[in-house]
């Protein structure tokens, strides 16, 4: 064990121990803290390092304060792990490490993607944010769009040429986290950013427990995070599960219809949908099939929550008669919703505008909406508030106007949309929020309906049984072992011909125009994600982007062979 106290070109105090370097930064309201120096104790299995002061403007100044950090060996003497804590006169926002010289090939996240990083170039990652914060990441060379990339659980694996490492933290419920990976030649830096719950910052913040763990395998890794995960959330297996009915566990199948676009049009009515189940019913089991409608209450997007089957559709009786219908060939049918969204266009907006009083925040305190170009000028609009779901009146509107719909119609399953967006809001607890809500609601709903989620992170798992995958990753193994012995997932499902879709612009597919709709398709994509979901318990999709979408076309009956063989491998 190697370790030392030195000051770098930059004037900023690093902590050496074993081949790496630690750096600490304390991020505060009005400063950005370093420490003039460490005063380091030697433990038997570590050092403690304690700061005599804090330091800021390029150590030029200083306030009084103090960083402490502890680092540990393991019992094999290689794997690490840390934990700071700080003491600021300003409120503090998060703590920041940064360790060098860790060996680098490739890195696997929670989604079970390779991500392949240049020399010189980053990678990042947002625990366990939805689609905040937004960050450009101008040095990456993946490209990422304009949002900062969403970790699924709080760990990431990275494989080198002679070993596979393990970063990981302890926390539960989980704090809000960033990781870096800045590639310098066959060696990575890796940055953590512990963030403070924006609503309770205090002028004392401690990081959790984090570990650079070696391990034997991709399989190794997740074990370890996956065995403190299952006990710290005590998880039990989806197979033993009491409280999932049973037509769950045998669900092989998944028809998505759109109906309403976000620009008005009409794609599928509740008829339409009705004929589509009645042809569909001649190739598969309807008992074993799933179906989630979206677009069912209007316009997309634009009348959270009114809850209210669209007049244009069908109406009440084009619902009512559609339900039947779907529950007459055995077939489980869900509605979309969404799990904090207050529409501007709602109907009854001014009767529950005042709900805007508790609208999430980010940690700047600015109010969150949610923004897309709807009608292809380029501009993004306002489409929803975004409503904290902390805020008790507001779970239980919603809950209440879900269990209306529920109680009238009959339906099998709520999917609640946006459930895996999570923000740090200035304001609100937003995780203790959203446990609250999911809990609340599975108590409220008859036993025999269930509730879905778009997507799945950590800090849900176990809340919901049924979700959206967000997407697949080339590393199967990851969805294995973390997820699907908890979960089981279905696809919002690839196209299996070409069409428009209740996304109708540009901001959505850049190769499609408003006046023509989505008319490219892209046929490689579709089977390779069948490929992908041949490797795990995922449940494909026949996507009815309009009423004009074959049912036996080959692409069809090639989602259909699928489902057969979960069906056989399900025993049923």
């Amino acid at each position: 064990m190697t370790l030392s106290n030195e000051i770098n070109k930059y004037q900023r105090p690093f902590i050496k121990f074993q081949d790496h370097q630690f750096f600490i930064h304390v991020l505060a309201e009005d400063r950005l803290y370093d420490a003039h120096s460490f005063d380091i104790k030697k433990q038997a299995n570590g050092i403690d390092a304690v700061s005599k002061s804090l330091s800021f403007g390029d150590g030029a100044q200083s306030d009084k304060g103090n960083i402490a950090i502890k680092i540990r060996l393991g019992k094999n003497n290689k794997d690490i792990s840390w934990v700071v804590s700080a003491r600021s006169p300003y409120l503090i926002k998060g703590i920041k490490v940064e360790i060098t010289n860790i060996p680098f090939k490739s890195l696997i996240n929670p989604f079970g993607q390779n991500i392949h990083i240049d020399d010189g170039c980053a990678y990042a990652s947002a625990f366990p944010a939805g689609v905040y914060p937004s960050r450009v990441l101008p040095t990456s060379s993946i490209d990422q769009g304009s949002w900062l990339p969403t970790a699924l659980a709080q760990f990431m694996v990275i494989n080198s040429k002679d070993k596979t490492i393990l970063i990981r933290s302890e926390d539960y419920p989980p704090k809000f986290k960033r990781y870096w990976f800045f590639r310098n030649g066959e060696k990575i830096n890796l940055t953590t950013y512990t963030e403070a719950n924006a609503s309770e910052k205090d002028k004392c913040f401690s990081t959790p427990k984090y570990f650079l763990e070696n391990t034997d395998s991709i399989t190794d890794a997740l074990k370890r995070h996956g065995t403190w995960m299952k006990n710290a959330y005590k998880l039990v297996a989806f197979d033993k599960r009491n409280d999932i009915p049973n037509w769950v566990k045998k669900i092989c199948l998944n028809l998505n219809f759109h109906c309403h676009a976000t620009d008005g049009a009409i794609l599928n009515t509740f008829s339409t949908i009705e004929e589509k189940l009645e042809e569909t019913a001649k190739f598969f089991d309807p008992n074993l099939t799933h179906i989630h409608i979206v677009g069912w209450d209007g316009q997309w997007d634009f009348t959270w929550p009114s809850l209210s089957p669209d007049p244009l559709l069908g109406g009440e009786k084009g619902l009512t008669k559609l339900v039947n219908k779907a529950h007459a060939f055995g077939y489980h049918l869900d509605l979309h919703m969404n799990v904090m969204g207050l529409s501007y266009q709602n109907p009854d907006f001014d009767k529950i505008k005042h709900f805007l009083d508790h609208q999430v925040r980010d940690v700047q305190d600015r109010r969150v909406d949610w923004e897309y170009d709807w009608d292809g000028d380029e501009v993004d609009e306002k489409i929803f508030a975004y409503i904290s779901p902390d805020h008790k009146p507001w779970r239980d509107y919603l809950i209440s106007k879900i269990l209306k719909v529920v109680n009238k119609y009959g339906i099998d399953n709520v999917h609640l949309d946006q459930a895996t967006t999570i923000i740090n809001d200035s304001r609100h607890n937003h995780i203790r929020g959203l446990i609250a809500l999911f809990q609340e609601l599975r108590n409220a709903l008859p036993r025999e309906v269930v509730i879905s989620g778009e997507g799945i992170s950590e800090p849900l798992i176990g809340l919901y049984p049924f979700a959206t995958i967000m997407e697949t990753g080339d590393e199967s193994t990851v969805q294995k072992m973390i997820f699907e012995p908890y979960v089981r997932f279905f696809e919002y499902g690839y196209p299996t011909e070409p069409g428009r879709s209740i996304w109708s612009n540009p901001w959505r597919q850049k190769e499609a125009i408003l006046e023509a709709g989505e008319t490219s398709w892209d046929h490689k994509s579709f089977y390779n994600n069948l490929k992908k979901i041949r490797k795990g318990i995922i449940i494909p999709s026949i996507l009815f982007k309009n009423s004009s979408v074959k049912v036996d076309s080959v692409e069809a009956k090639a989602v259909f062979e699928i489902a057969l063989e979960i069906r056989d491998k399900l025993g049923l």
